[in-house]
Order: C-alpha cells, then sequence, then structure tokens
C-alpha cells in the first residue's frame, strides 16, 4: 500500500573525562596522600582505585592511602559513569614515597692518637630522591652538619666512640640508624728500676 511511518529518539552519549590529582607528589615512607578525581564531560556513579598495585573498591570522591614501601608509585582510577560507562586512567610513577637508608663509612677505623677520621655517608634512598644534609655526632662531644655526604674528624682522646649520622632527603624525610665505632689507642710508656742508688761499675 506504500504506507510509512517515521520514529525519532533521543540518543544521549556520554564521553567522560577523567584526570585525577594528589595533595603531594612526594611524601615519606608511612604517610598517606589523597588522591582527587576530576571528571568533566559526565558525572561518576562509582570509582575503583589501584594504588601500588593494591585495588581499593570506593565510592568515595576523595581517596586517601598510606604507603608503607618506598618506590615510585603507580596509580590507577577506573570510574562508571551514570549511564553505565567505563573509564580508567592510569598515571605512572606518579607519587614517590621515601626514605632514606642511613649507612656511613669511616677510615681509619682504628689507630692511635690523634687519629683523624674520614666519614663519608653511603646512604639510599627513592629513585631520583636527593640527600640534601648529614648531621653528625663523634662520640667524643664533638658535632657537625654538612650538605655534603664526606667530613671529618680528629679525635685526641683514647677511647672507643659510637658514631652516628641523621641523614635529611629532600621530601624532609630522615633516618637515624647509622652507626659506626672508632677505636683510638694511646700508649702510656713507663719503665721500673731495681736499683736506685747504683755505684760506679754497677749494672
Amino acid at each position: 500500500s506504500g504506507c510509512r511511518d517515521t520514529a525519532t529518539a533521543l540518543v544521549y552519549i556520554e564521553d567522560p573525562k577523567l584526570d585525577f590529582t594528589v595533595d603531594k607528589p612526594a611524601i615519606c615512607r608511612d604517610q598517606y596522600a589523597t588522591f582527587t578525581p576530576k571528571i568533566t564531560d559526565g558525572t561518576a556513579t562509582a570509582y575503583w582505585w589501584v594504588a601500588d598495585g593494591k585495588s581499593a573498591d570506593t565510592n568515595a570522591t576523595i581517596f586517601i592511602d598510606t604507603f608503607y614501601t618506598t618506590g615510585l608509585k603507580t596509580i590507577k582510577l577506573l570510574i562508571r559513569d551514570g549511564m553505565g560507562c567505563i573509564d580508567t586512567l592510569t598515571k605512572v610513577n606518579y607519587l614517590t614515597v621515601a626514605k632514606p637508608v642511613a649507612r656511613i663509612t669511616a677510615t681509619p677505623m682504628t689507630g692511635c692518637w690523634p687519629l683523624n677520621v674520614k666519614f663519608t655517608d653511603i646512604s639510599t634512598d627513592a629513585p631520583g630522591v636527593a640527600l640534601t644534609s648529614f648531621a653528625w655526632t663523634f662520640g667524643d662531644g664533638g658535632t657537625g652538619f654538612t650538605t655534603t655526604p664526606s667530613t671529618s674528624h680528629t679525635y685526641l682522646l683514647a677511647g672507643t666512640y659510637t658514631v652516628t649520622t641523621i641523614v635529611t632527603d629532600a621530601v624532609g624525610c630522615k633516618d637515624t640508624n647509622a652507626t659506626t665505632k672508632i677505636t683510638v689507642w694511646r700508649p702510656k710508656a713507663s719503665f721500673a728500676a731495681t736499683n736506685f742508688y747504683p755505684c760506679a761499675g754497677d749494672s
């Protein structure tokens, strides 16, 4: 019969744009970071975060996580919008978690007084995190502060001394576990006599 009909329907297409930020780009180990999502051209109804390889299912807009290991952390966010569409965003090495591991060497570690000892800090930290200051305690009452990893100290008295250093990195993280011992000797000369009033020819 040649009859025709036409129907029209509205189709809503959402294309949410996903981003997120962190309150601090670098933190110390055992501290927390706060992540905030930013969504445009859509609304999210569910959030799934993956931080440091661990998944956290949450519907909270703000995600807070504590990091117990050092290194560069990759963060991933997955969202579902009101239409059921899924979007993901991964930021590789997005957060730096730092913590210096303090170690020092000394040369020499033993010797006679006065003994000048050179100390070198060989501490390590997360990749890309610089060590910025070193506070030294030499064990004999002497102290020092340097912004380079080497220093020296002279011991003027015999004894065994425990040397410690507190190292601080560019994030502000510290470690105080580095110690070494220095032993300084000072021989004491002495002699004994059996005849205090010798005559000529005595031996």
